[in-house]
């Protein structure tokens, strides 16, 4: 009988924040989105140019690399407002004047998908990761949702470690 790989699935995942302002912490994340790479491509596929004959020269070149912000969405606590210190520490004070602190308050940041046995299936490592926007949910006096926060990071880099 052939080896059958074990396929991850998208609802057993951990987001880890850790380092910087945050420290390391436990959230209760109920969304991740965004991540996402994009190669920018020069030339598009389009013609260069014709040689003689009329020849037409058709070449596709790697261009820069795009990482797209990666939303996260958590289901917020009493005790924990880290979140939103994460943002405060990276944006600059306009009301106070002078500069941010954004250097010092980067993490490193891993999306951690697990197999059924609970050990861990893959790992996907962001560098230099800042709360980039944050935002919490709309209140309406007939909800039934809890209360959540959503941020954006930024980062510098995405690599598959595992």
């Amino acid at each position: 009988m052939a080896d059958t790989p074990e396929y991850l699935t998208t609802s057993r995942y951990y987001f880890e924040i850790s380092g910087g302002s945050t420290g390391s912490q436990s959230l209760l994340i109920s969304k991740c989105s965004g991540v996402k790479i994009d190669l920018n491509v020069v030339g598009e596929g389009m013609s260069l140019g014709v040689t003689k004959g009329a020849r037409s020269i058709v070449q596709i070149t790697p261009g820069s690399t795009k990482f797209s912000n990666v939303t996260l969405e958590f289901i917020i606590s009493q005790e924990n407002n880290v979140l939103q210190q994460w943002f405060w520490a990276c944006q600059s004070h306009s009301y106070e004047g002078g500069g941010t602190q954004w250097s010092n308050n980067r993490n490193e940041c891993s999306l951690v998908f697990y197999k059924q046995d609970g050990s861990e299936g893959a790992r996907f490592n962001f560098r230099d990761a800042i709360c980039a926007k944050y935002k919490s949910t709309a209140l309406k006096p007939d909800s039934t949702d809890f209360f959540k926060e959503t941020i954006e990071i930024a980062h510098a880099g995405l690599v598959r470690v595992t």
